[in-house]
């Protein structure tokens, strides 16, 4: 009776300790940093990988998963799910203590309340025209709490990518292009993202709930197309995802 007692009193204060503790070798790119996406006939697509830099990782950060690489960092429930992820490699945000509805939250820590609050991924594209441009994340929930991130541009959040939100505990790679506008009601809409004008812009992704898997995102200014399988072909304006040897960049990792 006296240790079921004590792990009562003492598992929230070591769940906090452990989620409190600063990552010791946040992941680096592994693109270099001249890499600019494309925008081609109204649609932009990118592998979740090819961040150019994370920051706010010192609490969470989001790890590559790939058939030579596994994160080291721990605790980390999920099995490896990249034979169906585009390139073979997604990314996760570890470590994973938000693993169910009985698990202690921690704002900023293992569930990111707002924007550029924790773990965050940066890329470039370049868009040839503004507009609003519907977003679609390729996610896999893997159980009850890690089924959401954010979207954001040039360091700004909107509302309408503040809770991209797919299916709880599918295991299974799922394209969505759903918003969490409330819970209770609840209420969805759709995932967008306005562009303010032609050029380079930075696209962000925050980790919401940490144990997310992310594989791949899509912009697309029509509103009716839905991807399917892993998506279309990536495109760059700018820079390689090959290495000095012509060795694709997942192949060297």
């Amino acid at each position: 009776m006296k240790r079921l007692f004590l792990a009562a009193i003492l598992a929230p204060l070591l769940t906090t300790a452990l989620s409190s503790q600063p990552i010791p070798y946040p992941p680096k790119p592994i693109i270099q940093d001249d890499v600019i996406f494309a925008e081609v006939d109204d649609m932009a697509v990118v592998e979740a990988e090819h961040f150019y830099k994370q920051t706010m990782n010192g609490v969470r950060a989001w790890y590559l998963n790939s058939p030579v690489h596994r994160p080291h960092v721990q605790p980390d429930y999920d099995d490896a799910s990249f034979e169906s992820a585009g390139g073979l490699c997604y990314m996760e945000a570890l470590p994973d203590l938000f693993h169910t509805d009985e698990d202690p939250i921690i704002a900023g820590h293992n569930l990111g309340t707002k924007g550029d609050s924790v773990a965050v991924m940066h890329y470039k594209v370049h868009f040839n025209s503004a507009g609003t441009y519907y977003l679609w994340t390729r996610l896999r929930s893997n159980d009850e709490e890690d089924n959401t991130t954010q979207a954001g541009i040039n360091d700004t959040w909107p509302e309408t990518a503040k809770t991209l939100q797919s299916p709880v505990n599918k295991k299974e790679w799922i394209w969505k292009s759903d918003n969490r506008i409330s819970r209770t009601p609840w209420k969805m809409g759709r995932s967008t993202l306005d562009i303010p004008s032609p050029g380079v812009h930075d696209i962000q992704f925050c980790m919401r709930e940490d144990g997310e898997e992310f594989d791949r995102f899509l912009l697309t200014k029509d509103e009716n197309y839905q991807p399917d399988a892993i998506g279309p072909e990536v495109k760059l304006k700018q820079g390689s995802l090959w290495n000095g040897s012509r060795t694709h960049i997942h192949g060297a990792l």
